[in-house]
């Protein structure tokens, strides 16, 4: 029931009596990141921009150089903070929307096509949420080697394998475990890295 009120409240649109309207237009972007330049997803139709104003009740607005509007702020929220959109004058819409912290990535092998070592060149990480537009960095993971139950470690700064550690994955046996343990990432607005789960790669 409440993610049908939910989908109910992101395709509302918002007209005036002499057709200008307004509408939130992704149902992806349901919620502003604390740290991050959330760009406001609003269509406008039958309006001039430059009569427009745009106010919230938390955070700031800007519009960016490529002419949309940015919703920033720098705490999360348990309540929902009003976007409130007039023309000229007019109230023209009204979205509620809630800050968050970026919730863990998830984070895959490259390519993503092939998990096995021979394919492996580094790591991508990306929101649960089908937030593809975010980046996250990957700082930092160590390589564990194990080869009948004698372990090594190979140390990778960002996200793609070094020249080096490609170079020694080479020689590894096809039936060594390998994983990617002390995985560090970073993700817009965080202070510190993450450390997210051990990942298997063979």
């Amino acid at each position: 029931m409440k993610n049908s009120i939910f989908i109910i409240i992101l395709c509302l649109s918002y007209q005036l009596s002499n057709g200008q309207s307004v509408e939130w237009s992704s149902d992806v972007i349901n919620v502003m990141y604390i740290g991050y330049k959330n760009v406001l997803p609003l269509k406008f139709s039958d309006l001039d921009e430059k009569y427009l104003e745009i106010s919230s009740t938390y955070g700031k607005i800007v519009k960016n150089d490529k002419g949309k509007f940015i919703w920033t702020g720098d705490r999360p929220s348990n309540v929902e903070h009003i976007l409130l959109i007039k023309y000229k004058g007019k109230v023209l819409g009204e979205f509620k929307k809630m800050f968050k912290r970026m919730p863990d990535p998830i984070v895959q092998t490259l390519p993503i096509s092939g998990t096995k070592l021979k394919y492996f060149t580094g790591l991508k990480g990306f929101l649960p949420n089908g937030r593809t537009d975010i980046p996250i960095f990957v700082q930092s993971y160590i390589i564990q080697i194990n080869n009948n139950g004698v372990i090594s470690n190979l140390i990778n700064k960002g996200p793609m394998l070094s020249k080096r550690n490609k170079k020694t994955l080479k020689y590894v046996s096809d039936n060594a475990g390998i994983s990617i343990v002390s995985l560090l990432v970073r993700c817009p607005g965080d202070l510190a890295a993450r450390t997210l789960s051990d990942l298997r790669i063979q």
